[in-house]
């Protein structure tokens, strides 16, 4: 007889020029955010780009005006394919945001576990 524990992994990030907890990341529509992350299976780091199920990007209801909201600080260009940075060791998605301005999108990245992070984005 065995006796085991399956445990969700557990996700970091979205890491900065992305703010979390509920702040409305505001960023010029049409332009590139690096969706910075780190997943972890206990205390290994997971390094394959296959642990990512899917980004999902949602268009939802913009907040009234007492929500939170924090400009992003920089941007970048180039490419939307996911990669591990071993440099950095993280996971970087470059997420190109609609051009829509005026409109509100939460971001998720979910792993082949289930587990998510989600962020939110407001487009000026």
């Amino acid at each position: 007889t065995s006796t085991f524990q399956i445990a969700a992994w557990t996700l970091s990030g979205f890491y900065q020029p992305v703010d979390m907890g509920g702040v409305w990341n505001v960023v010029k529509n049409g332009s590139t955010v690096p969706l910075k992350f780190e997943v972890f299976a206990g205390t290994t780091e997971l390094t394959d780009v296959s642990v990512v199920a899917s980004f999902t990007a949602k268009q939802v209801a913009c907040p009234g005006t007492l929500a939170l909201v924090d400009d992003v600080e920089f941007t970048t260009t180039g490419g939307t394919q996911l990669r591990y940075d071993a440099t950095g060791g993280q996971f970087i998605q470059n997420w190109q945001t609609p051009k829509k301005p005026g409109t509100c999108w939460v971001v998720t990245m979910t792993t082949d576990d289930g587990s998510s992070l989600s962020a939110n984005f407001k487009l000026k």
